[in-house]
């Protein structure tokens, strides 16, 4: 929710196509997004 600005938990549907965006480097984003939500 932090990391795209969202207002409300996104629905599975919608973390899917969220997700489909970083594809093949899920693990690489997702460690990212940590890191960033960490240092706020």
């Amino acid at each position: 929710m932090n990391l795209y600005g969202l207002d409300e938990m996104p629905t599975p549907k919608q973390v899917k196509n969220l997700a489909k965006k970083w594809h093949p480097l899920e693990t690489v984003g997702t460690v990212l997004a940590w890191r960033v939500l960490e240092s706020e």
